[in-house]
This record gives structure tokens, C-alpha cells and sequence, in this order.
């Protein structure tokens, strides 16, 4: 405690001593800077690893667990070709696990094995062995005992996408009979979405208010004959807008809406009493033809050619329009329209009662509450040329929704229509090609038959999105039902898959970093149940499309680390600088205190705490500013955007949003770290101090 307390008196700032209270304050300020910058740095790039590793384990899972060749080779497997129980076709693993029975064969109904064909493999008891019923009871056992651990079967199949997307043109009402129609192609591989919300729920892209508002158009519509190469014949039909309405407003409450720009034209009834409007009419001649309202200070509508544009006053009093210009005064019909901008927004209801009479989205009545120049309106409109703006999901609902959902028995499901239209999942990239929820198509595919090569379709739609991360087929994957992959696995389609690849089990665990030991304790039990030459486990990080970037992650930390203990070293030897100035100026005070009997280790190790005091200051100041950095990296962020004129970080790469949060371990790190490093640069200095002859430097002194 005398050493410390010594150091501590050594550094507190005094102005006869300028030059070392600078030099130490150098000498703080440029370890905090360092360790501030370190430590931004390595949580950020901590937070994009554990990013990208979740990208790459969500869809894909951290453990796969694939039948070997000696599956397929096996009894247990080809015997489904030989049983008409079976329908003589193979099973996949997903539907070994629901078979009734592990051996299908009937010798007395089906037809006699060759000579050739795999023999049964019994167990102890002389039991067909079920590889796929006795893996799920090991992996169920152990989802008992594990939490966050989550298996299920998967499959993969492929075929060929082909989504119509059926439009409204502007400035049409629905169901006026001018729709467009585009079509979307694309050969795709098919693969089972994750049951678990737990997985699923946080890979699906948020919906949308173009999404909500494509749903509300389709409400009427149903297309003929969606399975033809051909264009469907599209009919707008007022009994299918009342029995979809209803269910659709009971799934989403509208929030706000806003103007279609620039169809929207505003009711003068809206407007309030006594008070006043800046606003413009349009004149041929002398004669009126429309009126104008802005938000902005300049009018932004184009002026038609023959027409004088006049500027004034609109006023409602005792229900009368009037506009003032120019020392003259006109009356507005009461049934006018204003034309706006810009587009507004308004705060909605739906009237209940328009919706069970309406045969078209022009019958529903909203109120709508808003305001336009800072001035309230309020009053009823026709749903025409308004969209969604805002809504809320009813996820209380008693309605099965067109989208993804959990069912009471917490497992994700994807919606069939009573037209046995499935729901599929698309990668979030297909948005950028114009595709919206709700849109129509089927799968194609093909069957072989006796004589020739039968095409199948499937018709789907879109019931969402997701994000693949780090998918090894990345944006050509569509998430569908087990029924379709099975249906055309099954059907000996034209696509061709490795087996091995993609059937099998997937599994799930909270920690990643136990990835290693779950997958050890899988292979002994599997071992121990004697079915190891059956099923091969593989972590994610010897997926091949995962070991790339996995290596480029681990190389790029060390590398950074190494890096970061350089500049940290280089910045802990501005220390030595600060304590031989000390030691120099302290010279007649080392020599009392030598005189007065300390050890040349007393007085080495004062030194050596003020290099540790230093050292941790600065290193705590630098923690607390990271951590301060970290909490404000969006605000940064946006600073940097907008002074180099584009995203200062690529969306593609880096994500939404940078990490924000401390990395912990590195922070101990440079805790640990940071002191040490100041005690050893201290130590030259505290030599220097131990060799000193404290009769010479009082002699000299005095």
C-alpha cells in the first residue's frame, strides 16, 4: 500500500511539473483511443460472426443426420418397392417414421423376393430393425433432457415455379376489368420448412402494407384455369369479395390509410367550418373546372395548357363552399372534389355494416380522421384510390390466415385453400421482382409412367417470405409442405438429388458452441443402439458450403487479434516515455526515500503502479466509451452515410444494422491485458530508478 500510495501522489497533475502531467495524460488519452477502437472493433466483428453463424445454422441447422448407402442398400428400405402396402415406391425417412409397420411385406399378397434382395436385419430378439423409429426415440430422449434442443425429419426435392401476378393498373377501381397479368419463372429447389416457431417465426420477413393491400384486391378474384401455360381467364366475382372480405378485416385491423397520389380527389364535405384553406382554382376562361389544395408552398401539379391557375381562400360556412381571389368570390357545388399534391394520411375505420353489404372494396365505408395544412378533417369516404398505410394482426383470430402460422400445438403451418391451393415459402428476393403475398401459380414437375413422361402440377401461392442466410442453394429455395416434396420424390421426377443429402433428420440447440460434444453424444448412442453403420451425423461446420466462410471467420479474428495486441503494446510505450521523464524529475525523492531505508523493490514497484494505474485507467475509459460508441453505432452510422452520400456499410454483407452490443470477452481481455503490458513498460524505467545512488543524487541536488 506505500508504493501505491506513492504512485498515486506521483501522478496526480501539478503545475510546476508541465511536461510530465502532459506526457501522462498523452500517455492515457492514447491507450484509452486504442483500447476504445480495439474494442469496437472486435465486438463488432464478433456480432457480424454470430450473425452470419446464425444465417448460417437457422434454416439449415447446426446438426444433419443423413442415412448412409447401407440405409438404401438395406431390407428396412427397399422392401417399400415390393409391397403393395406401400404402393411398391420407396419411403422417405419422414414417412418411415409415420409407417404403421417397419416390414410392409405380405408373402401371401405380394409378389415373391429375388433370390438377390437384401436380407432382413433383426435385432436381439429377432425384430426387423427400425433405423428411422429407433434414431427419433434417442433424438426424442434427449429433447426431453435438452432444452433448446429441437430435431424434426427433412426433405428436398426440385421443380419448376411458375407464379402469376395478377395487378390492378393505376388509377382503376377494383374489379373494373383492367387488371395486368405477368408471369414469374423459375426453376427451384424445394426443401421442408422448420416446424418450430421458435426457428421459423424470426426467418420470415415482416409483412408488408403492399402486401396487406395486394390481399384486399385479390378478395374478389378468381382465376380459371391457373394451372394453363396459358393467361387465366381472370374474373372479378362479388360473391367471392363478400365471403373473403369479412375473414380478411377480421385478420387485419387497418390502422391508417392514405391517399392514392394523384388519383385521390377530396371530398369539400370533409373540410370543417369556418376555416380557412389556402388553395387554388382552375379556370378555362371564366368558367371553374377544378379545385386545388397543397401542403406545400408551391403548387406541384402540372397546369394544363389553356388554363389560368388562381390563387385564394376556400372557406365552408353553413355548408356553402366558398372561394375567395382576387376581390371575387365563387360557390363550390357541395358534391365537389379537391385535388391534393401530395398523398395524406388518415386515421381509419371500417364501417362493419358497409362490409356486409358491400359487393366490391368501392361499397366499404371508412371513417377517416386527418388533416391537411395543420387542419383537422374528419368524415366518411368510399374505399377508392386509398391504401393501407398501417395495420395490426389479429393473432387472437379464429380465422386461418393466408400466411405461415402457429397452430395451438406450437408448430408452424403453411395454409391450404379449400381449392387445394398450397402455401409456399420464397427467399425475401423475390420481392424485388415485383412478388407479393397472395400471388397464384403452381409447381410443375414430372412423372414417369409406363409409356412416356407425365408433367404434374401443383397449384400454390405465395403465403410469405423468408431469409435464407447462408443456403447453399441461397435464393432458389422455396419452403413447401412434406406433402409436395413427397408427392414429388415419390413420383420419380425429372429433377435428380443425392439421397444421402437430402433426407434425414435436422437438428437444433441453443448453444452453438456445444455443436462438437452434441454431436459425439448423438454418434455414441447411435453406436450404442447398433446403428451407426446407418446414419452419418455432420456438424455445420463440415457443411461444404459453410467451411469457406467458417475458415475466413476464425482467420480473420486471430488475425485481428493479433493486430489489436501490436497497437496495444505500441500504445502501452508511450509509458516508458512518461516514467523515465518521472524518474528524472523524482530523483532527490527516490534518493530520501532510499536514505529513509526503502528497498531498491519498493521503489522499483512504485514505479511499476503508477505504469498499472495508467494502464487501467486508460483501459477503463476506453471500455466505457466503446460501450458508449456501441449504444449510438446507428446514429453513427447514419453520420457516415450521409457525409460519404451512400450507405456507409453494404446491407448485403453487414446487415440492417451493425452489432451493437460489448463483446464481453474481449473487454477481459483488454482489462487483463492492457495493465500487464503497462507494468512491463514500465519496467526500464523502474530499473533506472533502482540503480540510482542516493548519495550522489543529493550531493548533485543540493
Amino acid at each position: 500500500m506505500f508504493e501505491l500510495s506513492i504512485a498515486l501522489k506521483y501522478l496526480i497533475p501539478r503545475k510546476k511539473q508541465l511536461s510530465v502531467t502532459l506526457i501522462a495524460g498523452m500517455s492515457l488519452a492514447v491507450i484509452s483511443m486504442v483500447v476504445w477502437l480495439l474494442l469496437v472493433f472486435l465486438s463488432v466483428t464478433e456480432g457480424m460472426e454470430k450473425t452470419w453463424l446464425g444465417k448460417l445454422t437457422d434454416l439449415n441447422a447446426p446438426l444433419k443426420i443423413n442415412p448412409k448407402q447401407a440405409y438404401f442398400s438395406s431390407y428396412y428400405h427397399q422392401i417399400d418397392s415390393m409391397s403393395s402396402a406401400s404402393g411398391f415406391s420407396a419411403k422417405t425417412v419422414g414417412e418411415k417414421l409415420l409407417a404403421a409397420s417397419s416390414d410392409p411385406y405380405n408373402p401371401d399378397e405380394d409378389p415373391e423376393l429375388p433370390s438377390f434382395f437384401p436380407r432382413p436385419d433383426p435385432d436381439a430378439n429377432g425384430i426387423l430393425v427400425d433405423p428411422v423409429k429407433s434414431l427419433a426415440s434417442i433424438l426424442t430422449k434427449m429433447q426431453q433432457k435438452k432444452t433448446g434442443f429441437i430435431f424434426q425429419d427433412y426433405e428436398m426435392s426440385g421443380a419448376m415455379l411458375k407464379l402469376q401476378m395478377l395487378r390492378g393498373r393505376p388509377f382503376a377501381p377494383f374489379g373494373e376489368g383492367r387488371e395486368s397479368l405477368n408471369f414469374l419463372t423459375q426453376v427451384s429447389y424445394l426443401a421442408t420448412p422448420p416446424r418450430s416457431p421458435k426457428i421459423l417465426a424470426p426467418l420470415l420477413a415482416p409483412k408488408t402494407a403492399g402486401d396487406i393491400n395486394h390481399l384486399f384486391f385479390l378478395a374478389g378474384y378468381r382465376s380459371e384455369g391457373n394451372l394453363s401455360d396459358e393467361a387465366p381467364d381472370i374474373r372479378f366475382s362479388s360473391l367471392e369479395f363478400s365471403k373473403n372480405i369479412s375473414p380478411l378485416l377480421e385478420l387485419v385491423s387497418i390502422k391508417t390509410m392514405k391517399t392514392s397520389y394523384p388519383s385521390f380527389r377530396l371530398p369539400v364535405r370533409l373540410l370543417p367550418e369556418n376555416t380557412p384553406f389556402s388553395a387554388y382554382a382552375l379556370f378555362g376562361g371564366e368558367t371553374y373546372i377544378e379545385g386545388l389544395i397543397t401542403n406545400s408552398k408551391k403548387l406541384q401539379l402540372p397546369i394544363p395548357g389553356g388554363t389560368r391557375l388562381e390563387k385564394g381562400t376556400l372557406l365552408k360556412k353553413d355548408g356553402l363552399i366558398k372561394f375567395s381571389f382576387d376581390r371575387k368570390e365563387i360557390n363550390l357545388p357541395s358534391d365537389a372534389f379537391l385535388t391534393l399534391d401530395d398523398s395524406i394520411v388518415f386515421e381509419s375505420k371500417i364501417d362493419i355494416k358497409s362490409v356486409q353489404r358491400a359487393k366490391r372494396i368501392s361499397d366499404i365505408i371508412v371513417e377517416a380522421e386527418g388533416n391537411i395544412q395543420g387542419k383537422p378533417l374528419k368524415g366518411t369516404l368510399p374505399w377508392v384510390n386509398l391504401e393501407i398505410d398501417s395495420f395490426a394482426i389479429n393473432e387472437n383470430s379464429s380465422v386461418s390466415p393466408p400466411w405461415a402460422y402457429a397452430d395451438s400445438k406450437e408448430e408452424m403451418l403453411l395454409p391450404v385453400t379449400p381449392s387445394k391451393e398450397v402455401g409456399i415459402l420464397l427467399p425475401k428476393g423475390f420481392r424485388d421482382s415485383g412478388v407479393l403475398l397472395g400471388d397464384r401459380g403452381f409447381l410443375s414437375y414430372s412423372s414417369s409412367t409406363a409409356s412416356a413422361m407425365q408433367e404434374l402440377r401443383t397449384p400454390v401461392f405465395v403465403a410469405g417470405f423468408y431469409d435464407p442466410g447462408v443456403l447453399s442453394v441461397g435464393s432458389k429455395c422455396l419452403l413447401v409442405p412434406n406433402e409436395v416434396t413427397r408427392s414429388i420424390n415419390s413420383s420419380n421426377a425429372s429433377f435428380s438429388f443425392d439421397k444421402i443429402s437430402t433426407n434425414g433428420f435436422q437438428v437444433w440447440i441453443n448453444d452453438l458452441s456445444k455443436v462438437d460434444a452434441t454431436k459425439k453424444e448423438i454418434e455414441r448412442k447411435i453406436e450404442e443402439a447398433g446403428l451407426s453403420s446407418y446414419w452419418q451425423v455432420t456438424s455445420f461446420k463440415e457443411y461444404d458450403f459453410a467451411k469457406d466462410l467458417l475458415q475466413q471467420f476464425r482467420s480473420d479474428k486471430y488475425l485481428f487479434a493479433l493486430v489489436g495486441i501490436i497497437i496495444l503494446i505500441v500504445a502501452c510505450c508511450n509509458i516508458v516515455s512518461f516514467l523515465i521523464l518521472l524518474v528524472n524529475d523524482k530523483k532527490k525523492e527516490i534518493a530520501i526515500l532510499e536514505s529513509m531505508g526503502a528497498s531498491k523493490k519498493s521503489i522499483a514497484c512504485i514505479f511499476g503502479a503508477c505504469g498499472i494505474v495508467i494502464g487501467t485507467i486508460g483501459c477503463a475509459v476506453g471500455i466505457l466509451a466503446a460501450a458508449v460508441t456501441l449504444r449510438n453505432i446507428d446514429t453513427i452510422v447514419k453520420i457516415l452515410s450521409v457525409l460519404q452520400g451512400h450507405d456507409a456499410f453494404s446491407q448485403t454483407f453487414y446487415g440492417s444494422r451493425l452489432p451493437d452490443t460489448l463483446s464481453r470477452g474481449s473487454a477481459v481481455f483488454l482489462l487483463i491485458a492492457t495493465p500487464i503490458l503497462s507494468v512491463l513498460a514500465g519496467l526500464i524505467p523502474a530499473l533506472k530508478a533502482c540503480k540510482l545512488n542516493p548519495s550522489i543524487v543529493l550531493r548533485s541536488e543540493s
